[in-house]
C-alpha cells in the first residue's frame, strides 16, 4: 500500500544499483481538461538543460560510491570582460554542492514534533511564520506558539479519502506573497483542483475561496500535487501523467499532464494569467502553462532561491526512481517520460534533447522518489549546499558535487520534506510522524 500511494510499486532489497545506459524513461500521463484561466497556447522550442551524470550505490545498497560525476552546478553567467568597479555591491555568497567526502562527515538525527493523520505537505505562513500542515484526508493543522497542532480547516467531505492507499486527496499547500492559502487536491471525481482562500486570523476563510486551476484526470493516480510560489508571485504546480495512457499524456503538448506548470494567479478573482516569460507563450501547439515536462509523477519539488535551480523527485514505473534538476534558465526542457524511466529506454522514438536525471536508483533499493530541498540552513554546516531527498522506504540521501551519499537518518513511510524560514529541513511520514532534521 505504501508503494501504491506514490505509484512506485516494486520489491525492495539491497543489491547494487548502477547508472543505466544512455537513455531515460517517462511514465503514463493523463489528459487534463481545460483549466480555469486562459486557453491560449504559446512557447518556444524546448531548450536542452544541462545533463548531470549519475553515480552508483554499493553492493549493500547502503552508501554511494564517490564516482566522479559532473554534478556541479554550472555557472549562470560568463566571467566579466573587465574588472568590476570597486564600488559595486558584492555578489551574494552561494554555498556550492559539497563533495562526498564532506557529506560523509554529516552527523544528524531526527527530532519528532508531532504525530498527525497522513501528513503530506507543509508550508509556513509568511505573515507570522507559523507552520501549517496538510493531511491527505483533508485536514489542515496549524502549530501554535507552544508547538501544538490544531485543526484550522477540514475539507474531508470534498477530497478523495486515503482508504484505498492511492495517491489522492489533499496533496499540496502553499502561501502566496499576498498571504492567500493555496491548496491542491483531488475531488470526489478524482480530478485535480487548485483553489485559494484568504486568511481570516489563523484559518483560511472558505467564503473567500477562488478556483485557480482545474484538470480532469484520466485515472486515479500520478497526481503530483506540490504547489509553490516564487518571489515574483508565480505559482508552480506539479502534475503527474494521471495514470491513464501508459505515460503518453506526459508528451502530449495539448495536455497539462506530466509537467510542472507555471501560472500567475489573478489577484482579484478566480483563474490565472500566463507569465509572459513562460517558454511556450508564443507556441501555437504547446500549452503555455507548461514550464518543464516529461514526468511520470513529480512527487515533491522545490526551487533553490540562491541559484534558481528547480529540483524534483519523479516516481518511476516498474524499475527505476529518479531525481531531476532544471538549472536556472532551463525552462521548456523535456525530461523524457514516457520514453525513458531513469536512464533506461522505455519506448522508442524519443527526441534528441531529452534531459537525463541527476541520479537514479533501482527498485532493489527503493520504491518511490520523494523530492526534497537544497539545504541552506546553519545548524548543519557540513550539509550546506547539498540537495537532500529520499525514498518512501525511509532512506535519505544528499547530492554532492562528485556523487550521492546516504545520510545517517531514516524515516519509515517518508512522503514529504519541508524547509522552514531559517532554511532547516523537516520531514513527514505517511504514518503520521512530523520531524525536524537536527545535528546529532
Amino acid at each position: 500500500m505504501l508503494a501504491t500511494l506514490i505509484v512506485g510499486a516494486c520489491a525492495s532489497g539491497s543489491s547494487s544499483v548502477t547508472v543505466g545506459d544512455a537513455g531515460r524513461v517517462v511514465a503514463t500521463n493523463a489528459a487534463p481538461a481545460a483549466p480555469i484561466g486562459p486557453s491560449s497556447t504559446s512557447g518556444s522550442a524546448p531548450s536542452e538543460a544541462a545533463v548531470v551524470d549519475t553515480t552508483v550505490l554499493d553492493a549493500a545498497g547502503e552508501t554511494t560510491v564517490a564516482e566522479p560525476a559532473s554534478t556541479s552546478v554550472p555557472p549562470t553567467t560568463a566571467a566579466p570582460a573587465t574588472v568590476p568597479s570597486t564600488t559595486a555591491a558584492p555578489a551574494p555568497v552561494i554555498d556550492p554542492l559539497p563533495g562526498v567526502a564532506q557529506l560523509q562527515t554529516v552527523d544528524i538525527a531526527t527530532q519528532q514534533v508531532a504525530n498527525l493523520e497522513h501528513p503530506l505537505a507543509m508550508a509556513w505562513n509568511p505573515a507570522d511564520g507559523s507552520l501549517y500542515i496538510a493531511g491527505q484526508n483533508g485536514q489542515i493543522w496549524r502549530f501554535d506558539e507552544a508547538g501544538q497542532p490544531q485543526i484550522v480547516y477540514d475539507m474531508a467531505d470534498r477530497v478523495t479519502a486515503f482508504a484505498d492507499g492511492s495517491e489522492r486527496g489533499l496533496l499540496g499547500i502553499a502561501f502566496s506573497p499576498d498571504g492567500r492559502m493555496f491548496l491542491d487536491f483531488t475531488d470526489l471525481n478524482n480530478d485535480t483542483n487548485v483553489v485559494s482562500m484568504a486568511m481570516s486570523g489563523l484559518s483560511p476563510d472558505p467564503a473567500t475561496e477562488w478556483p485557480v486551476l482545474f484538470v480532469e484526470q484520466p485515472g486515479v493516480g500520478h497526481n503530483g500535487g506540490t504547489v509553490i510560489f516564487d518571489r515574483a508571485g508565480n505559482l508552480y504546480v506539479a502534475m503527474g501523467d494521471g495514470g491513464g495512457s501508459n505515460g503518453r499524456d506526459a508528451q502530449d503538448p495539448s495536455k497539462l499532464l506530466g509537467t510542472i506548470l507555471r501560472v500567475h494567479p489573478k489577484a482579484d478573482g478566480p483563474g490565472y494569467d500566463i507569465p509572459p516569460d513562460n517558454p511556450f507563450v508564443n507556441d501555437p501547439v504547446i500549452r503555455p502553462e507548461k514550464w518543464i515536462y516529461g514526468f511520470r509523477n513529480p512527487w515533491k519539488f522545490s526551487i533553490d532561491d540562491d541559484t534558481g535551480d528547480l529540483w524534483l523527485g519523479d516516481v518511476g514505473n516498474s524499475d527505476w526512481e529518479e531525481i531531476d534538476r532544471m538549472p536556472a534558465g532551463g525552462q521548456g526542457a523535456n525530461y523524457g517520460w514516457y520514453w525513458f524511466e531513469g536512464n533506461h529506454r522505455h519506448h522508442s522514438g524519443a527526441p534528441a534533447d531529452i534531459v537525463a536525471p541527476v541520479w537514479e536508483w533501482s527498485h532493489q533499493v527503493g520504491v518511490a522518489a520523494v523530492g526534497g530541498y537544497v539545504y541552506r540552513g546553519s545548524a548543519i554546516p557540513s550539509l550546506r549546499g547539498a540537495y537532500v531527498f529520499g525514498d518512501l522506504t525511509g532512506t535519505v540521501w544528499a547530492v554532492g558535487v562528485d556523487g550521492v551519499e546516504k545520510l545517517p537518518i531514516r524515516m519509515k513511510g517518508l512522503v514529504s520534506f519541508g524547509e522552514d524560514p531559517t532554511g532547516e529541513l523537516w520531514m513527514t511520514s505517511l504514518w503520521g510522524a512530523v520531524v525536524r532534521i537536527v545535528p546529532a
